[in-house]
């Protein structure tokens, strides 16, 4: 993976205000193509903002991964890929006592298995300021969860306000937890066993090689994060 300049792992918690926001005809929709194909996503108007957004939701970066091994990329489509609402979060692992797992539900507003999760989760969100230019600074969030639970979909980790204040790309990614990500198996060669870790790293190398696309700046990229997504990193 090209190396990433300005790489900085940040503790954060409750930078994307959650607001309403106004979607767009559907003639305004935002297209990009990147080197999987062309992306279609969706404009919005986040409430109180200072700009509209472009969102991209939901694109993979890494093809269905087979159980316990690296991901891969994805294969090419042909037609545009609809971006427009958030792709399934990775398998949750909730093994405490149920008070305690409706309590951490609540508090993350994640929602309870098996409701939007597959082994099929390998994807990213882009929100992108409808402002025009290029060369933008890049922002990539990795979130936290004890490297057991998490998604790139929870609602505070909406992107679109601090993209639209900020002018700023926000890329939010997903990547294996548990077992799924962190086998510690004999069975599984040692450097395979940490693929949560891979999975960033090839979320992140998608955005080398794409966020071209979207206006962004790939000598601009800045990873941050909280608790797992930023104390792993430092």
């Amino acid at each position: 993976m090209k190396s990433l300049v300005g790489l900085l792992a940040v503790v954060a918690s409750c930078l994307f205000p959650v607001g309403n926001a106004v979607v767009l005809t559907a003639s305004e929709a935002p297209t990009v193509t990147i080197d999987s194909g062309a992306v279609v996503g969706v404009a919005t108007s986040p409430a109180g903002a200072s700009a509209t957004v472009n969102k991209y939701l939901g694109i993979p970066f890494g093809a269905s991964p087979v159980r316990f091994a690296p991901a891969v990329r994805p294969t090419p489509w042909k037609k545009p890929f609809q971006a427009t609402k958030y792709g399934p979060a990775c398998v949750q692992q909730f093994n405490y006592p149920e008070a305690s797992r409706n309590a951490s539900i609540a508090w993350f507003d994640t929602p309870p298995p098996p409701a939007g999760e597959s082994e099929d989760c390998l994807n990213v969100n882009v929100y992108v300021p409808g402002l025009p230019g290029k060369n933008k600074t890049v922002m990539a969030w990795i979130y936290g969860g004890s490297l057991r639970i998490g998604a790139n979909s929870l609602p505070d980790y909406d992107g679109s306000y601090f993209a639209a204040n900020q002018d700023v790309i926000i890329v939010t990614l997903n990547y294996r937890t548990n077992v799924f990500g962190f086998p510690n198996t004999a069975e599984i060669p040692f450097t395979e066993r940490n693929l949560g870790f891979l999975d960033q790293r090839f979320a992140l190398d998608w955005v080398q090689r794409n966020i071209v696309a979207f206006g962004g700046d790939s000598k601009k990229v800045t990873i941050f994060g909280e608790s797992a997504g930023a104390g792993r990193h430092v």
